[in-house]
């Protein structure tokens, strides 16, 4: 059924750390990405200030926070 609906696929990405998921969006696939689920307090960056960096590049794509805390 989806096949009749959605004429684009569904690629899921997942990272271990801020820095390759930014690289990924904003250097290797130009934003061409409609959404990003992503946590809020991560070890090595803030989930805020990675939301910023891409979303001033890319207002378009949406971000979901979650967080285990």
């Amino acid at each position: 059924m989806c096949e009749e609906i959605c004429e684009d696929s569904i690629h899921i990405s997942v990272f271990s750390n801020t820095f390759a998921l930014m690289t990924y969006v904003i250097d290797e696939v130009k934003g061409q990405v409609d959404i990003i689920f992503m946590e809020v307090c991560q070890e090595n960056f803030d989930g805020i200030s990675a939301a910023e960096t891409i979303l001033n590049t890319y207002p378009h794509i949406k971000i979901i926070f979650m967080s285990d805390n």
